[in-house]
């Protein structure tokens, strides 16, 4: 937990250095307030007064702005640069341009229809950000795996070497003590992480990050913007986060996809587009259906590029459920036939509350993958409405209380936390923001069944008082039998390095296994007997309601 807030507040200093000009002021009159907490990894930033200005020129080529019946339009500055020539958008009638980041978009101006939100302005940026830096972590993550693997290989054989060069015969399992054995072990480890630190200092990871972009590379990211609208958001990630290989644009409307597909086109992204069910490796796997009995009909990466589908979002995440590492002849016939891969990062940002999205969301998102949940019902997160936060969260907001965005952030990670927990996994927050009518908050997504069994202990009922600003959070359960073991095991540890003796072995260990037969069955039968009577006295592993027993220290 303490790992999880100091990486919530670098992310946090670093957003609000990114809002920041050279001299330090903010930017379009941003006042920003930042909450951290002891605790949980929760950064709450409320932003008043945003403005947007939309521009109408991008950094790396000019844009003229053309009506198509007005002939005298503007010019575009000339190209100084030479790098490529200037480029002619034609805006239709009825239609608006706007340009965000590196990309331009077309919006029709009429009612009802795909619209563009410049209240999301600051949420579409703050997500380009989270996600440029998750590639960067990933990629030091993977090599990380990579290079243990290697290191351990090395030590392996250099062990062996040694062993030949000395030419003993190998230590049998009995002659080596169960503490010798994790001495040993423990020695082992300390020496592989050092080497795997030595050699992680002189790696560049945001340049391994990069090189990881694009479509023919192996080692990109998957990314799922499940409630995509006009693709705008999918836009920006592929044109500004690096370490993307594909990227899924989702929508029901598939009038949005189409305008999606067709500012795609129009900034110069039509050869990036593929069509996610023409692919070649699935269409190959069912043509040799009876060549061999460990087919496999969906590859093991998804097509490089963008892709552009009108369907279910929540259809789409149950399909993709497909562990990456689970190899071809370990796959039921479904999973053969009618599932895909995880995702790395999935984005969801519906209109009101993504909770239904969230079951699927947390299975269809890979192990140490990204997720990133935007919920706009702040009336019932607020304490507006408790009675429908309940039902959709299963958490009571306070009615009044001075931390309400704050309990609205805590409130949605305790409901993805829980969520997370059926399928055996747990969440890290990265980074909680609140921002005026909404919540967004970025989750890594761990397997971790150990995890799920002290979940209980991160969570906590909230007593407010009504007469003044004082509140009190009681812990669901708390564990004060595993802290009673580890004090006494830290105890016994400084103990023993006081006597000289750190390996924790004793004096005669070795002989007491030679003696009789039946004075060794004697002596296993009493240590049991002693081990189940201790077991029977020691206290319940968990307390309800945070109350320690008596006997406990």
């Amino acid at each position: 937990m303490q790992r999880a807030t100091t990486t919530a507040t670098r992310n946090y200093h670093r957003f609000v250095t990114s809002l920041c000009n050279n001299n330090g002021i903010l930017r379009d009159r941003l006042s920003l307030t930042g909450v951290r907490s002891a605790s949980k990894a929760v950064i709450s930033i409320r932003v008043r007064s945003p403005i947007h200005r939309p521009t109408y020129q991008r950094s790396n080529r000019p844009i003229t702005i053309m009506s198509a019946n007005n002939k005298d339009a503007q010019q575009p500055p000339a190209n100084t640069e030479g790098d490529s020539p200037s480029s002619t958008v034609v805006v239709p009638p009825g239609h608006e341009l706007v340009t965000e980041g590196r990309i331009s978009m077309l919006y029709p101006r009429k009612e009802n229809s795909v619209f563009y939100n410049p209240v999301q302005v600051q949420n579409r940026d703050l997500s380009v950000l989270m996600l440029g830096m998750y590639a960067e972590r990933r990629a030091e993550r993977n090599w990380t795996i990579r290079k243990r693997k290697e290191v351990r290989r090395a030590m392996l054989r250099e062990e062996e070497e040694e062993e030949g060069m000395e030419q003993r015969p190998p230590m049998k399992k009995k002659e080596e003590t169960k503490e010798e054995r994790k001495a040993r072990t423990a020695r082992f480890e300390a020496s592989l992480e050092s080497r795997v630190i030595e050699s992680r200092s002189s790696v560049d990871f945001a340049k391994m990050a990069r090189e990881s972009s694009g479509g023919t590379s192996r080692d990109g990211m998957s990314v799922l913007e499940a409630l995509a609208a006009s693709g705008l958001r999918s836009l920006r990630y592929w044109g500004e986060v690096p370490g993307i290989r594909t990227i899924v644009v989702n929508d029901l409307d598939p009038v949005a996809v189409e305008m999606g597909r067709e500012n795609a086109i129009r900034n110069g992204l039509a050869n990036e587009l593929v069509d996610d069910n023409d692919d070649d490796n699935r269409n190959k796997g069912e043509e040799e259906e009876g060549a061999n009995d460990n087919r496999d009909y969906v590859n093991l990466a998804r097509p490089g590029g963008i892709v552009l589908q009108a369907g279910d979002a929540t259809h789409e995440m149950y399909v993709s459920r497909l562990p990456p590492k689970l190899p071809p002849s370990q796959r039921n016939p479904t999973q053969l036939r009618h599932q895909k891969p995880q995702f790395d990062v999935i984005d969801l940002d519906p209109y009101g509350s993504a909770a239904p999205f969230l079951d699927a969301a947390l299975q269809a998102v890979s192990d140490g993958g990204l997720l990133a949940i935007t919920c706009t019902d702040m009336a019932a997160l607020g304490g507006s409405h408790p009675e429908t936060c309940y039902g959709r969260y299963g958490a009571f907001p306070v009615q009044r209380a001075g931390y309400l965005q704050e309990l609205a952030l805590r409130i949605l990670l305790y409901h993805v936390s829980i969520v997370a927990g059926r399928y055996g996994r747990t969440i890290r927050p990265v980074l909680s923001v609140g921002m005026a009518f909404y919540c967004r908050v970025f989750v890594e997504v761990y397997d971790d069944k150990a995890g799920v069994n002290d979940l209980s202990l991160n969570h906590g009922h909230l007593f407010q008082s009504v007469k003044c600003s004082s509140f009190h959070v009681t812990p669901v359960a708390t564990n004060e039998y595993v802290e009673y073991q580890r004090r006494q095991q830290q105890a016994q540890k400084e103990q023993e390095q006081s006597n000289g003796n750190t390996d924790g072995s004793k004096d005669g260990d070795i002989d007491n296994k030679n003696d009789g037969d039946k004075n060794t069955e004697e002596e296993g039968g009493d240590k049991k007997r002693r081990k189940k009577k201790k077991k029977d006295k020691r206290p319940s592993n968990v307390y309800r309601n945070g109350r320690a027993p008596s006997n406990v220290d």
